[in-house]
C-alpha cells in the first residue's frame, strides 16, 4: 500500500518510519521545507509542498499529522480523493463538520480510523484483559493522572503548541484518557472541569486540568492533567465491587498492581510492564491495525463517531470551566 502523511512533524515522523518498517511505500507533504527536506534525507521518501499535488499522486490512504484546527479540512480532501483515512487525536478541534466527514465516508467506503495509540499499549490492554474477566466487578471509580514537562516536550514552539490558533489545549491534547475512560466505564453523562494557569508557562489555553465525569452507569470518573511536572509520569487506577487495579509508571519504569479480594483475603499481584511513553511498539500495533482495516480484514477500534465522542467531552470539559459549570450530555 502507499500511504501519504500530511505533516511531519515529530509523531508524522513516528508514523512514516513505522509504514516503512513494516514495508509500506511511503510519501510525505508537509508545508515547511525543513519538514521535507528531513524526510527526504533521513527516509528516502518523495515529498510535497502542496497536499492537491500530493493527492494527485494517488495514495491509498493518508494520515493527518497536523494541528487539530486542520484536521477536518484535509480529510476532507483526501476522502474526496478516494483515500483511506487516519486522523491523528484530537479528530478536530470543534464538532462542526463531523457529520459531514462521516457521511463522506459513507458514501465513498473508505476506512476512517483515529488515533488511539493507548489502547495498543501493553499495560492498557492487560488491564483491559483483566477488566473483562470480571475479577475486580463492574468499575465504580477511576482516577486518571498525567503529567510531564512541555517545554521538553516541545522545546521548539511548546507556546505555539498549546495555542487556541491550532486547536490546542491540555485537555484535548491528553484526550487518550477520556478516551480510556469511556472504554472502561462507559458512556458520559456529565462533565465538570478546571482548568488553571498557575505555572510560569505562559500558556493561552491552560498548563492544568481538573475534570470530573459522571458515566450513565452512575460510575465516576477523575482526571488530572498538567504540563508543568519535571519529569513525566501516568497513573491509573480502576476500583471496583470487588478489587483494585492500578498502573503506575515514570521515567523509571511501570508497573500494573492488582487488588483482588476472595474469601476475605485480598490477593495482590504485580505485573510489570514496558513504558507506555517510551514504547513504539503500541504505534507499530496501531499501524498495522490500521492496515488491516484498508484491507478489509478488521474493523477500525476507534471511527469518527467514537472519536467524535471523545471531543464533545473535551470541549463540554473546557465549556465547564470556562462558565464554571457542570455541562450536562445526555
Amino acid at each position: 500500500m502507499r500511504f501519504l502523511v500530511v505533516g511531519c512533524g515529530s509523531i508524522g515522523r513516528r508514523h512514516a518510519k513505522n509504514l516503512l518498517s513494516l514495508g509500506q511505500e511511503v510519501c510525505v507533504m508537509d508545508i515547511a521545507v525543513e519538514n521535507r527536506r528531513w524526510a527526504e534525507e533521513n527516509l528516502s521518501v518523495r515529498t510535497y509542498s502542496e497536499l492537491s499535488e500530493a493527492l494527485a499522486s494517488k495514495p491509498d490512504a493518508v494520515l493527518v499529522c497536523t494541528p487539530p484546527s486542520t484536521h477536518l479540512e484535509i480529510s476532507l480532501r483526501a476522502l474526496s480523493a478516494g483515500c483511506h483515512l487516519f486522523i491523528e487525536k484530537p479528530i478536530a478541534d470543534r464538532m462542526e463538520g463531523l457529520e459531514r466527514l462521516e457521511m463522506l465516508a459513507k458514501r465513498k467506503n473508505m476506512v476512517v480510523l483515529c488515533a488511539c495509540n493507548m489502547r495498543f499499549c501493553t499495560a492498557i490492554r492487560k488491564i483491559g484483559t483483566i477488566l473483562s474477566s470480571g475479577k475486580i466487578g463492574g468499575i465504580i471509580y477511576q482516577r486518571f493522572s498525567y503529567g510531564n514537562y512541555l517545554p521538553r516536550l516541545r522545546p521548539a514552539n511548546y507556546r505555539e503548541y498549546a495555542s487556541k490558533k491550532i486547536g490546542g489545549g491540555i485537555i484535548k491534547d491528553c484526550i487518550h484518557e477520556l478516551d480510556i475512560a469511556c472504554m472502561t466505564a462507559g458512556e458520559v453523562s456529565s462533565v465538570s472541569a478546571i482548568v488553571g494557569k498557575a505555572s510560569s508557562l505562559q500558556l493561552e489555553t491552560g498548563d492544568s486540568a481538573e475534570v470530573v465525569l459522571r458515566h450513565k452507569s452512575g460510575a465516576l470518573t477523575s482526571f488530572h492533567a498538567d504540563y508543568f511536572r519535571p519529569t513525566y509520569a501516568r497513573n491509573y487506577e480502576f476500583i471496583g465491587e470487588r478489587g483494585a487495579i492500578s498502573w503506575q509508571e515514570d521515567d523509571g519504569g511501570a508497573q500494573i498492581e492488582v487488588l483482588i479480594d476472595e474469601n476475605g483475603s485480598t490477593l495482590v499481584h504485580r505485573i510489570a510492564v514496558p513504558i507506555a511513553g517510551y514504547e513504539n511498539e503500541m504505534y507499530v500495533r496501531q499501524m498495522k491495525h490500521f492496515i488491516r482495516c484498508c484491507k478489509g480484514k478488521e474493523k477500525p477500534v476507534c471511527g469518527i463517531s467514537g472519536a467524535a465522542e471523545v471531543l464533545k467531552i473535551a470541549l463540554a470539559s473546557e465549556k465547564s470551566s470556562q462558565r464554571g459549570l457542570v455541562v450536562r450530555l445526555r
